[in-house]
Formats: structure tokens, sequence, C-alpha cells
């Protein structure tokens, strides 16, 4: 894969993604997902981002490598404490069966897991957990 596939990447990973969380979120809702960080998030969301290209090279029959991330969200300002460790317990395996093993463009392999774990946030009340994966594709 060359960088100049990388939007053709993103916009696949995210149309797969916005299929397979809707009616994923609180009370039967679609879980949003975004490809930056909007102003006033909705409390339950997810966010692709860090595509990067490893370069493949036609010249040795190298594919290119693709790997990127998936952030789920979850700012449980006023529920119950814990609710929000759960909602990223349950959302983040849905994620992952969407995307492992699928083949997001023609010539790529399916998409490997690589992991998933809880992160840090700045904002102490946001539960946070996010997944790598990454593809190749190419010669």
């Amino acid at each position: 894969m060359t960088v100049a596939q990388r939007w053709a990447l993103q916009q696949a990973v995210y149309a797969q993604l916005v299929a397979q969380l809707a009616g994923q979120g609180v009370d039967g809702a679609d879980v949003p997902v975004f490809d930056h960080v909007p102003s006033n998030p909705p409390r339950l969301h997810v966010r692709i981002d860090g595509f990067g290209v490893i370069p493949g090279s036609a010249s040795n029959g190298r594919r290119a490598r693709h790997d990127f991330s998936v952030h789920v969200f979850d700012d449980n300002t006023g529920t119950d404490t814990g609710a929000g460790t759960a909602e990223i317990a349950r959302l983040q395996p849905i994620v992952v069966v969407a995307l492992e093993d699928w083949s997001p463009l023609v010539g790529a392999t399916g998409i490997t897991h690589i992991s998933s774990n809880s992160a840090a946030d700045e904002d102490p009340l946001t539960q946070h957990g996010v997944s790598r994966f990454s593809t190749h594709i190419g010669v």
C-alpha cells in the first residue's frame, strides 16, 4: 500500500464501523464514529486515527503495511461509577469483530488485530479503550 491509499482505507474502516456500531449504543442508539475530535463529543463514541504506512516495494515483492487505531470513549459524567468501564469492555469486542480478518480494499489482506487495552485519558471521568490493527496491501 502506498500513502496514496491511506484515505481509501480510512473511508472503508469508517464505513465498516458505522455499519457495525448501528444500534449498539446505550438504549439501542447508534454509536457515532469520528476521524477527528469533535467539539462537545457525545458521551459514547468511537474515533479512528493513527493511520501509518510502512512502504512496500514492487521490486522485491514486499507488500506495504498499514497500521491504525480505533479508540472507544465513554464520558460517564453523571452516570453510575464504573458504567463507562463496562461500556468500553462491551464495545471493544464489537470493534474487533467488525474489523478482524475483514479485507477493506481490493488486494488487501484481512485486517489483523494487534492489541486492545485501556488507555489513560486526561479527563479522569472519561473511560478510554484503544485497539490497534494492521493490514497489508500491494504487490
